[in-house]
């Protein structure tokens, strides 16, 4: 991994000092299937807490590449350069995110947000800019009929942060995805007839076990990429190269 314990050190300061001023964390995919150099793109739309106020678009590329190591890096940036945001993200060989480092601009100087994962379960950010929380499971896509239960961890410099989740499935007709806006013209051409399904995660709330809904994202089985993700005020759309 390309976090060394010296650097560990030095940003465990750094991200304590900045984690309440609102930077923005950022989450990962993996383009597991794809060679390197090759680009996948999504289209993002955010809604505005202001009512009345338009939604605003970005476009998101995530450029694989092999690391020395044989692991896999991610790099994400920002098409139309709007977010002035970018990160980095890493995977195993068995394609689990493992760590995500995250870049954003404030006051003229680039700061580092990283973050180290359990790659035994999905990665679910608090903040994100960029779409992508990832599921951590073994592609290509295989559907699962059991409901995942996890105990999620999640590192910042050296304090350990641990939430429960649980996951669900079930399949979606291709009228009914449409219908609810989760296939279109972005990525109707990569359905390819194939099965379709919906993976819902939930956050675990108390003694009283009541779920908060965090993410949805829409699969088409054997595919190494999700085809639609919503979460909180933010929908995306993988897209066909443009």
């Amino acid at each position: 991994m390309r976090i060394k314990k010296a650097l560990k050190e030095m940003l465990a300061g750094l991200l304590l000092l900045v984690s309440g001023v609102g930077l923005i964390g950022l989450s990962g995919l993996t383009a597991a299937a794809a060679e390197d150099g090759v680009t996948r793109l999504i289209r993002s739309e955010y809604q505005s807490p202001i009512p009345g106020r338009e939604k605003s678009t970005i476009w998101w590329h995530f450029a694989r590449s092999t690391t020395a190591s044989g692991d896999t890096q991610v790099l994400v940036t920002d098409r139309d350069l709007r977010a002035q945001t970018r990160a980095e993200l890493y995977y195993d060989q068995e394609n689990a995110l493992l760590q995500v480092d995250c870049f954003r601009r404030r006051r003229g100087q680039e700061i580092c947000d990283a973050r180290i994962y359990d790659g035994s379960a999905p990665v679910i950010m608090s903040q994100s800019l960029i779409p992508g929380d990832w599921l951590n499971r073994q592609l290509p896509f295989v559907p699962r009929e059991k409901v995942g239960k996890y105990l999620v961890k999640e590192q910042v410099g050296v304090t350990v942060f641990s939430s429960r989740l649980q996951v669900t499935e079930k399949d979606v007709e291709l009228v009914e995805a449409c219908n609810r806006a989760m296939i279109n013209s972005d990525n109707q051409a990569l359905v390819q007839k194939r099965r379709l399904r919906l993976v819902t995660v939930n956050k675990v709330m108390g003694a009283g076990e009541d779920e908060i809904v965090l993410m949805r994202q829409l699969w088409a089985v054997g595919d190494s990429f999700w085809l639609y993700e919503e979460k909180g005020g933010r929908r995306s759309w993988r897209c066909e190269r443009k």
